[in-house]
């Protein structure tokens, strides 16, 4: 209890045990594919267009820190006009960074004349560094100032000073096309996977697949220079990523236009073998392993979309708690939903716990970071004793205790009262894929 100066008595606040995890996880790069057809009337495909692959702009990361990703691709924008894609280094000319030491303030040196002011807010991305550059500021066609989008390195990524002869400005921060002609989301209900996400477990990852086929063609042919993605229908705003055409699509009065977007979302599962966790004097230190086990859909497949996914808990579907055991506990290797080697039962451990038992919560997004800290709590009203193995898990029925990922003691088991609460917090990045 605590007494306040007017003398009256107060009950104490909880313990506070937050463990911040550093340097755990990202996604592997996001990228979209694109393919484009010529068709009749009547949806038959007349010849090929051309394939390639489609920026994600700064407004389309933004969005998946509070969506899933196959939102952001529900309508198809195709634009008459070219608009600004990228320009890339060429004639010989490198780019240096002259100090690698604070990633928010980066000196970067074209060797010959190469950058403009209008490339201020805009990405610069270098191969050889494997990290993208925010343009925070301009001086000449020589010199500009970067920063690292969420202000730090990325995991495994370690920077050099250049010079770095392959890299490219590529325009992610608008979000409107040149000349939008229209936008649409009717699909070609006679391809398979029209509308689907696809689980491609291989490679770790999800993929969001839309096939549009527009109504026909009135009026005047179509003369498409630009094509891009959107999640709503509001002409001219909201645009997630686009790609200027190598050679016009001309779709001529009386035709169809079918485009094929796939959106590509990968991702790295935590696999931590050994972190120590100090959640103070009552519950105690404990050496842990933290590993992902499960890793569903994007979308609500499953009880919800995964821990690791930036709009992880946005989603209403699915019961996400807290699982916990203690009986002989043996962690499971990640799987992707939909891996025939993994369990067939949404059941990976008999639990003891309860699926009220946990929270999460995600600090404020900062535009343009592709970071978010997620935060897991077993909250204070759940009695933990003696459990060889604690974690969250999701889903409804019999997959109540689905685990998504699972925190083990290395030697000891873990212990928390009920009225304290023991929390972790993992930095989640998400990245794109360039083509320079």
């Amino acid at each position: 209890m605590i007494q306040s100066d007017s003398g009256i008595w107060y009950p104490a606040p909880l313990e506070k045990s937050n463990v911040i995890v550093p340097l755990t996880h990202r996604p592997r790069p996001m990228a979209v594919r694109f393919r484009t057809w010529i068709c009749d009337g009547n949806g038959k495909i007349i010849r090929e267009g051309q394939s390639g692959w489609n920026t994600i702009t700064d407004y389309g990361m933004d969005f998946i820190a509070g969506a899933s990703c196959s939102a952001a691709i529900n309508y198809l924008v195709v634009s008459s006009a070219l608009g600004p894609a990228k320009k890339v280094l060429s004639g010989g000319t490198t780019l240096s960074i002259t100090s690698t030491a604070d990633p928010t303030n980066l000196a970067v040196v074209a060797s010959a004349n190469f950058f403009a002011a209008g490339d201020v807010n805009n990405t610069l991305y270098i191969d050889a560094l494997g990290q993208e550059l925010k343009i925070i500021a301009y001086t000449d066609q020589q010199h500009v100032t970067c920063a690292t989008r969420p202000g730090v390195w990325l995991p495994g990524i370690t920077p050099g000073t250049g010079p770095f002869a392959t890299a490219g400005v590529h325009y992610t921060a608008t979000n409107t096309v040149a000349t939008e002609i229209t936008r649409f989301n009717s699909y070609d209900t006679t391809a398979t996977n029209n509308n689907v996400e696809l689980t491609d477990y291989t490679n770790s990852r999800f993929i969001h697949q839309r096939i549009y086929l527009s109504g026909v063609v009135s009026g005047s042919p179509w003369t498409i220079n630009q094509l891009a993605w959107s999640p709503n229908f509001g002409a001219g705003n909201n645009v997630f990523g686009k790609v200027n055409l190598v050679t016009p699509d001309n779709v001529a009065v009386g035709q169809k236009y079918r485009v094929q977007l796939d959106l590509y979302s990968g991702y790295t599962p935590i696999n931590i073998s050994s972190f120590s966790a100090n959640w103070g004097a009552t519950i105690g230190t404990y050496d842990l392993q933290i590993r992902t086990e499960f890793i569903s859909g994007d979308t609500a497949t499953n009880g919800g979309p995964p821990f690791l996914s930036p709009s992880f808990g946005s989603s209403s579907a699915g019961v996400y708690g807290t699982w916990f055991t203690t009986a002989a506990f043996t962690m499971h290797s990640a799987y992707f939903f939909g891996d025939p080697s993994g369990p067939t039962s949404g059941q990976l451990h008999a639990p003891a716990g309860s699926a009220a038992g946990a929270s999460w919560s995600d600090a404020s997004y900062v535009s343009n970071t592709f970071k978010k800290v997620r935060t897991w709590t077993i909250i204070d009203t759940l009695t933990v004793t003696a459990a060889t193995g604690i974690g969250l898990g999701a889903g409804g029925g019999n997959n109540q205790y689905n685990q998504i990922f699972a925190v083990k003691p290395n030697s000891g088991t873990i212990t928390k009262p009920s009225g304290y609460w023991a929390a972790l917090s993992f930095p989640i990045y998400w990245t794109r894929a360039f083509v320079n």
